[in-house]
């Protein structure tokens, strides 16, 4: 095994490139000759995958998604206050990438909002909930997030599976 370091990068060129990431989309005579680039050393990187099964804090997920609806609650109440929602609109949509955005924006919802109806079921809060997604953003899946995660008390089966994770125990 050849190992050498690039700008805090450690190349890894080995035979036994199935331990590699790339290995699985590489065909099999160009296996000797696959780089990886890893962000760490070999043995910082065997270090940190022991310590994967250490998962992130309910409470982190809480923080973020309420310092995402702060953020996202202030800029929408300057928006409205300080922009012209109509003009500025036509202005957006009058653009390509303004189309593009709003595009994968609402693709995004539309994703969201699926992993919503799904965890809580239809039933009028869901569809609420999904309502307020395609009008506020970001805000609503904040407070959604926030709520299912205060919801959960650290149980990452129930944050993400809601009522379902309930009925299999």
């Amino acid at each position: 095994m050849i190992a050498a370091s690039l700008y805090g990068l450690t190349s890894v060129i080995s035979p036994e490139v199935y331990s590699c990431p790339l290995a699985s989309s590489v065909p099999h005579s160009l296996a000797p000759s696959v780089v990886c680039w890893l962000p760490y050393s070999e043995e910082d990187l065997s270090a940190s995958m022991q310590q994967s099964d250490k998962e992130v804090p309910m409470k982190t997920v809480s923080v973020l998604a309420g310092l995402g609806a702060l953020a996202m609650g202030l800029v929408l109440i300057l928006a409205f206050v300080e922009g012209d929602f109509i003009r500025e609109g036509r202005e957006l949509i009058a653009l390509r990438w303004g189309i593009a955005s709003l595009v994968d924006l609402y693709v995004a919802f539309l994703l969201f909002s699926a992993w919503i109806l799904y965890r809580e079921g239809i039933r009028l809060h869901s569809v609420v909930w999904t309502a307020a997604v395609m009008l506020f953003g970001s805000l609503a899946i904040c407070l959604f997030v926030l709520f299912s995660a205060h919801a959960a008390k650290q149980d990452w089966d129930v944050f993400f599976r809601g009522p379902h994770a309930r009925s299999k125990r």
